[in-house]
C-alpha cells in the first residue's frame, strides 16, 4: 500500500499527458508484485488513463495493445477482475494443503463463465511472468506453463474459461498446446466448443491434432458427437484418423 501511494504521488507531480504516458510505460515494463503496484497507480489516474488505454488498445504493437485491453478491463469490471484473481490466488495459497489421496483440498470459487473477462485475466496472469528483454509472446515459458497447470487443478468454470482462451488465442503455440492438453485432462464438457473450433480451423496442424485428442479424453456423448462430425468433415488424413480413433475410444468408454 505504501509503495502504491508513493507511485501515485510521483505520477501526480508530472504534467497530464506525460504523467499518463509514463504510468503506462511503467505498467508495460513491470512484473510480479511491482506490476500490481504500477497497475493500481495507473488506474488511479482516472479519465486520462481511460482515454490512453482506449487509444493504445488499437496499437499495432502487440505488447501495448494487449496491456491496454487488460487495463481497460480493470476500468470497466474491477470487481469481476478481482474475483477471478482471488480464485487463482486462493489456489496458489492452498497448494500445500493436501487430502489423503494427495489431491488439492481446495474447491475453487466459481465465477459466471464470462469468457471476455477470463481472457483479460489470463492475459494479465501470463503477462506478469513475461520477460521484457525477450519476445513477450514466448517469454518465461516455464513459469507460464506452471500457471496453466495451476489453473487446470482448480477444476471449475473459471479454469475452463481461462484455459479455453489461452488454447485459442495466446500467441505462443507451446503454451496453447499445454492448455489444450489440460482441457482434455479436466474432462469438462464446457470446453468442447472451443476445442472443436481449434480442431476445425486452426492454422497450426499439430494444435488441431491436440484438440481432437483432448475432445476424446472428455469421454461424453457431446464429445462423441463432435468427434463424429470432425471425422466426417476432415480432409487431413492424419487428423481424420485421430477423430475416428477418438470415436472408437469414446464408444468403448461411455455407458450406453
Amino acid at each position: 500500500m505504501i509503495a502504491t501511494a508513493f507511485l501515485i504521488a510521483t505520477l501526480a507531480a508530472a504534467s497530464g499527458a506525460d504523467r499518463v504516458e509514463d504510468a503506462f510505460e511503467r505498467v508495460l515494463d513491470a512484473r510480479g508484485a511491482g506490476y500490481e503496484r504500477h497497475r493500481e497507480a495507473f488506474l488511479a489516474l482516472g479519465d486520462d488513463a481511460r482515454r490512453l488505454v482506449a487509444a493504445r488498445a488499437e496499437s499495432d504493437d502487440w505488447r501495448e495493445a494487449t496491456q491496454a485491453r487488460v487495463l481497460r478491463g480493470w476500468f470497466r469490471e474491477p470487481e469481476a477482475m478481482r474475483t477471478i484473481h482471488r480464485t487463482v490466488r486462493s489456489w496458489r495459497n492452498a497448494r500445500e494443503r493436501r487430502t489423503v489421496e494427495g489431491k488439492p483440498r481446495l474447491e475453487g470459487a466459481s465465477f459466471g463463465g464470462d469468457a471476455h473477462l477470463s481472457s483479460l485475466v489470463a492475459t494479465e496472469l501470463l503477462w506478469k511472468h513475461a520477460d521484457t528483454e525477450t519476445d513477450p509472446q514466448l517469454a518465461s515459458y516455464p513459469q507460464q506453463c506452471n500457471l496453466v497447470r495451476e489453473l487446470a487443478a482448480l477444476r471449475n468454470d473459471v479454469a475452463t474459461s481461462l484455459l479455453v482462451w489461452i488454447a485459442s488465442e495466446w500467441p505462443a503455440p507451446p503454451l496453447r498446446a499445454d492448455a489444450i492438453t489440460a482441457l482434455g485432462e479436466l474432462e469438462d464438457r464446457r470446453a468442447i466448443g472451443g476445442l472443436v473450433a481449434i480442431a476445425r480451423s486452426d492454422a497450426i496442424r499439430t494444435l488441431r491434432r491436440h484438440a481432437v485428442i483432448a475432445i476424446a479424453r472428455i469421454e461424453c456423448l457431446e464429445a462423441l458427437d463432435a468427434l463424429e462430425r470432425l471425422a466426417a468433415a476432415e480432409l487431413d488424413p492424419r487428423i481424420r484418423r485421430e477423430a475416428e480413433d477418438g470415436v472408437a475410444w469414446v464408444k468403448v468408454i461411455i455407458p450406453w
